[in-house]
């Protein structure tokens, strides 16, 4: 039983430290990507993710507009 709890404590000491390394070495502007989407043209993983947050947040101020929105608003 103490060999089982000590492989969990090294398991878990080795991972967050692999974590912690690539969170170090690599950046998202380092890391390329090529979308199955021949027509998003990104090529980081920074850019994609920069690309859906505006995607995204655009989106969330078109539903904010919508009349339905401020109606549900209005009554709650």
């Amino acid at each position: 039983m103490k060999k089982f709890i000590l492989g969990i404590l090294v398991g878990l000491l080795v991972g967050t430290g692999l974590v912690y390394a690539a969170t170090i070495f690599y950046d998202a502007e380092e890391v390329s990507y090529t979308p199955s989407d021949t027509s998003w043209k990104v090529s980081t993983v920074d850019q994609a993710l920069n690309d859906i947050k505006a995607k995204s947040g655009s989106a969330l101020t078109n539903l904010k507009n919508t009349n339905i929105t401020k109606a549900v608003y209005y009554i709650g």
